[in-house]
């Protein structure tokens, strides 16, 4: 049996796509959940919220569980999703210490398929952000305060790593953890899914997003990836913003029906209802590559 880990920096979206995800495969999606989850505990608060027709809460920082789901499609192909939930913090921790736990390295290592996670309106770096950040530590002090302690020396000489880099990064080193060489095409088959596609002003195809969101790492995809194990998807899983303020409720997608919001756009750039299609293309490539 084939086997997807999924992974997102802190505010992407994984577990309320997570939970859409998975009321979806219940209600005749392209993929269905065979037999019942283990522990749905990580996504009870969200699927509570989503049903009340609030906004649900990111996951806090002290929380990480696993959820195992199998799910299948119309031709019988089966695969479980790894659906840990993890706050976003712990996703850059692993850059910032570069120390995984041998559980994070089986999970690397066994996984057949990749979906990541990229919300792009938190992404982008503004881009004279780095000008202002140099035109500030060229500033004279015109006061007579002491002298920088060793600390603010460490910080003035800091260059912010863009968060575009930060996901190269991380895609190398779970090439690395794979065993797969620098400059070999991967053929890990993966997903990018590009969340809460209803924030983006003007958006055309999923590669158009990415490599005008994160052009780094678009760039660096299609120079590694060979191009049939690869696919970008955008994704808005409640459909629409949810306000801000906590407890405020959701009229209009209540009436809409909960279960029935939510889109996907394909790489065509055509839309769909059935938020479970980026994972079935997922399936379809892992038993194709296999066969």
């Amino acid at each position: 049996m084939t086997n997807l880990l999924i992974a997102g920096a802190s505010k992407a979206g994984k577990t309320v796509y997570g939970a859409q995800f998975y009321l979806r495969t219940q209600a005749g999606a392209a993929l269905t959940s065979k037999g019942e989850a283990e522990d749905l505990s990580i996504f009870h608060k969200a699927i509570e919220a989503i049903a009340h027709g609030r906004k649900p809460e990111r996951t806090k920082d002290e929380e990480s569980r696993t959820l195992t789901l199998e799910v299948s499609d119309a031709a019988g192909r089966t695969t479980e999703m790894l659906w840990p939930d993890y706050a976003g913090e712990s996703f850059a921790d692993l850059l910032k210490r570069r120390v995984f736990t041998e559980e994070w390295l089986t999970r690397v290592k066994d996984a057949t398929g990749l979906l990541l996670l990229i919300r792009p309106e938190v992404t982008a770096m503004p881009a004279d952000a780095l000008k202002s950040r140099r035109k500030g530590q060229g500033r004279k002090s015109t006061t007579t305060s002491s002298s920088p302690s060793a600390d603010e020396k460490v910080q003035d000489h800091l260059v912010p790593l863009l968060p575009d880099a930060q996901y190269v990064e991380w895609v190398q080193m779970m090439r690395h953890l794979r065993g797969e060489g620098r400059l070999e095409r991967s053929r890990w088959p993966l997903v990018v899914l590009l969340t809460c596609w209803d924030e983006l002003k003007d958006p055309k195809t999923p590669a158009e997003v990415l490599q005008h969101k994160c052009p780094l790492l678009a760039s660096y995809l299609r120079g590694i990836w060979a191009p049939e194990a690869l696919a970008i998807y955008g994704v808005s899983a409640l459909g629409q913003a949810f306000d801000d303020r906590k407890g405020h409720v959701n009229t209009t997608f209540l009436a809409e029906r909960p279960e029935r919001q939510g889109y996907v756009i394909c790489p065509t750039g055509a839309q769909d209802s059935d938020l479970t299609l980026p994972v079935a293309w997922l399936l379809k490539r892992l038993h194709d590559h296999q066969d």
